[in-house]
């Protein structure tokens, strides 16, 4: 195994659990929302749960290689295949 596979294996990893963390919130919440960063203003949300939408966003975008460093990572066509089920 290569060290970018492992690399990309472990970027997927922790996608995979934020997503799971998300959907988890949204149920807990009584909420359906699509992507959290798309709510981050949404005054129909208590405080509350908006500070946590910010902490996902920043957390998501930390785990994320299209936002690491402030560019798209060379693995960033691996992780569309993965969500398309391509890969």
């Amino acid at each position: 195994m290569t060290k970018r596979h492992d690399v990309e294996s472990e970027i997927n990893a922790e996608l995979t659990a934020l997503t799971r963390e998300y959907s988890d919130w949204n149920k807990a919440q009584g909420l359906s929302l699509g992507s959290a960063d798309e709510h981050l203003s949404d005054e129909t949300l208590t405080a509350e749960q908006r500070a946590w939408l910010r902490n996902f966003s920043q957390r998501w975008e930390g785990a994320s290689p299209v936002y690491a460093g402030g560019s798209r990572s060379p693995s960033e066509k691996h992780f569309q295949g993965l969500k398309s089920g391509q890969n």
